[in-house]
C-alpha cells in the first residue's frame, strides 16, 4: 500500500484504514464495478497461494457483471483487510511505546509483525516497573552519596598527608640547619675525638694480635710436645719389637 498516507497510529494500519483506501478506488470511475456489485460480491473474491483470483458465493455467480480489473482490487483489498487483522491482534497487547521503539520507523505488516512483536517483547522486559525506578533511583542517589563523602574522605587524607610533608620538610630542613651549625662549632672537638677513637681502636687490635701470638705459641709447644712424646713411643715400640724378636732367635 505504497499509495496510502503513513499509519495514523504511526505503527500500522487498521481494517478502516484499509477500507476507506480501497472504497475510494473500487467505486470511483477506475473502480472496476458498480456500487451496488461491488457492495455485494466483494468480500468473495480472493487469491490463491499462486496469486490467482478465486470466486465463492455472489462473486461467483454474479461474476459476468465484472468490469475489467475489479476482481485484482476485490482481491487485494480482502487480502489487506486480513493481513491488518493479523497485525492489530498481534500487536494488541504491546504497549506503544515498546512497540514504536521496535518498529525503528517501520511500517508493521504481516511480513515482519512477528520479528517486530518478538523485539518489542524483548524491550518492554527491559523496562523497569515504577516500583524498580523508585529503587534504582534510590539507589543511584545512594551511590552518588556514598562517593561523595568517599572522595571528600580521599580530599581531605590528601590535604594532612601534604600538610605532614610540608612540616617534616621544614623540620628537616631545620635540623640540617642546626647541625651544620653545631658541626662547624664542635668540628675542632669532633676531630680530637675522632682521632682517640681511631687510637683506641688500634689499640684493641694490637692487643688482639698479640693475644693471638700468645695463643700460636702455646699451640705449637703443645705441638711440639705432642710430636716429641709420639717419637719416643715409636722408638720403645721399635726397640721392643727388637728384644721379642731377639728373644726368638735365641730359643
Amino acid at each position: 500500500m505504497s499509495d496510502l498516507a503513513p499509519p495514523k497510529n504511526g505503527s500500522y494500519y487498521t481494517t478502516d484504514e484499509v477500507r476507506d483506501h480501497f472504497n475510494g478506488r473500487m467505486k470511483g470511475p477506475n473502480g472496476g464495478g458498480k456500487n451496488w456489485y461491488t457492495d455485494f460480491v466483494r468480500g468473495g473474491v480472493t487469491r490463491d497461494r499462486e496469486g490467482n483470483i478465486q470466486r465463492e458465493g455472489a462473486a461467483w455467480w454474479l461474476q459476468g457483471l465484472e468490469k475489467e480489473g475489479f476482481a485484482e482490487t476485490a482481491a487485494d483489498r480482502n487480502q489487506q483487510i486480513r493481513d491488518a487483522e493479523t497485525v492489530h491482534e498481534t500487536v494488541k497487547l504491546i504497549p506503544k511505546d515498546s512497540l514504536s521503539e521496535a518498529t525503528n520507523g517501520k511500517t508493521i505488516t504481516a511480513d515482519n509483525v512477528d520479528s517486530i512483536v518478538t523485539k518489542a517483547t524483548r524491550i518492554e522486559r527491559g523496562r523497569l516497573t515504577p516500583a524498580q525506578e523508585v529503587e534504582k533511583t534510590s539507589t543511584e542517589n545512594r551511590d552518588k552519596l556514598a562517593l561523595k563523602a568517599q572522595q571528600d574522605a580521599t580530599r581531605i587524607a590528601q590535604q594532612q598527608l601534604t600538610h605532614a610533608i610540608n612540616s617534616s620538610k621544614d623540620a628537616a630542613t631545620t635540623a640540617s640547619e642546626q647541625f651544620a651549625y653545631l658541626q662547624s662549632k664542635d668540628d675542632k672537638r669532633f676531630a680530637l675525638q675522632n682521632a682517640q677513637r681511631l687510637d683506641e681502636k688500634a689499640e684493641a687490635r694490637r692487643d688482639r694480635l698479640d693475644m693471638l701470638d700468645r695463643q700460636d705459641h702455646r699451640y705449637d709447644q703443645q705441638m711440639e710436645r705432642y710430636d716429641k712424646r709420639r717419637r719416643q713411643e715409636s722408638i720403645q715400640g721399635l726397640v721392643g719389637g727388637l728384644a721379642a724378636l731377639g728373644a726368638a732367635f735365641a730359643i
